[in-house]
């Protein structure tokens, strides 16, 4: 009885050239790489269980080794995909308005 979708909380804390990705479940470590490889900040950071706890995001591999936390995790290989998605849409998108924000500020 999951259900077919779940709305989850992503934060995004950035001070200059650092961010900080707020996700709330277990990263299997490959998506988090994913997400700071693709983040335009020169510093990215992912801190789970953070605004709750929705258990293990597991990567593709993991699905296809019929790994312990695939097999209790509520997303299937999608919704993990999904998940690392949305979390570099977000950090692009602050890093967006980071940019517009500061472009107003006398820079001497």
């Amino acid at each position: 009885g999951l259900p077919p979708t779940v709305e989850l909380p992503l934060t995004v804390v950035a001070i200059g050239k650092l961010a900080w990705v707020h996700v709330p479940v277990e990263l299997f470590a490959s998506l988090g790489l994913r997400i700071r490889a693709q983040s335009p900040f020169a510093h990215t950071r992912l801190v789970g269980y953070t605004d709750g706890y929705f258990g293990y995001a597991p990567d593709a591999c993991a699905y296809e080794g019929g790994t312990y936390e695939a097999g209790a995790s509520m997303f299937d290989a999608q919704g993990s995909e999904l998940l690392c998605q949305s979390a570099v849409r977000l950090v692009h998108e602050t890093a967006g308005r980071a940019l517009q924000a500061g472009s107003g500020r006398d820079r001497t």
